[in-house]
């Protein structure tokens, strides 16, 4: 990944460029309202060993099966699980994915940005409100709420300028994230309580040389496929 790229992406999470947009056909939840009322509301401390799962399924798979420019990587498309355990004041975050693009010659950047958005749901194609049959990052906003927590590997900088996330491996496209920080400083980070029951995690990144149609938003100076929503799940609890 160059690195301009890498820091407009930085700079677009420091900035929060994933703010809320209003949803033309009303389908989506509200993620600023959602948001305000996860800080307020909802908020409350983590209990102790607690442990929230999130099931990741998959997002644009037309896009990761059809659309994939290289023959080589037969990987399907994303999916798996996003752990969250709380351990002595500490939050121990893993992902594990499969089925994403992987990391080789033919596609030596192979990272993908994934985070803890702040609400409310996983959109559907209903959020494909311009027609060209993708859900790009801007689309999902409305449903999946701006990005609270980069999941990369200093989960506890929320304000990194160059996250560093995770890269997939092999035929199966597959990665392991694990990292742990403090919740109170994340909390101190954010200005408001985790409240993990009301989050997703939402995993992005395809192949930079597919083809995406010109229609297919992105962040500035970040290339669509870098940012394409792949996987989606909520967080739920279960212990």
């Amino acid at each position: 990944m160059q690195r301009h790229h890498l820091l407009a992406l930085g700079t677009a999470l420091t900035l929060g460029s994933l703010t809320g947009c209003s949803d033309p056909e009303g389908t989506a939840p509200d993620a600023p309202a959602a948001l305000a009322a996860g800080h307020d509301a909802g908020a409350h401390a983590l209990p102790e060993g607690a442990l929230f799962v999130a099931e990741l399924h998959p997002l644009n798979p037309r896009v990761q099966q059809t659309l994939d420019p290289d023959p080589r990587t037969p990987h399907g498309v994303a999916g798996g699980k996003a752990y969250f355990r709380v351990v002595n004041g500490m939050l121990d975050a893993v992902v594990d994915v499969r089925g994403a693009e992987p990391a080789d010659a033919a596609f030596p950047d192979g990272l993908h940005p994934q985070h803890i958005h702040a609400a409310a749901s996983c959109p559907t194609m209903s959020a494909d409100v311009n027609g060209d049959g993708i859900v790009d990052v801007i689309e999902g906003l409305p449903f999946y709420g701006p990005i609270m927590i980069p999941l990369d590997a200093d989960l506890a900088d929320t304000s990194s300028q160059i996250p560093t996330f995770p890269l997939a491996s092999g035929v199966r496209g597959s990665y392991r994230y694990a990292a742990s920080a403090s919740i109170a400083a994340l909390e101190a980070a954010l200005h408001h309580a985790l409240d993990l029951p009301t989050r997703h995690v939402v995993i992005h990144g395809v192949d930079l040389n597919t083809p995406l149609p010109a229609s297919v938003q992105s962040l500035p100076g970040v290339p669509a496929q870098l940012t394409l929503p792949i996987a989606c799940g909520e967080l739920r609890r279960i212990r």
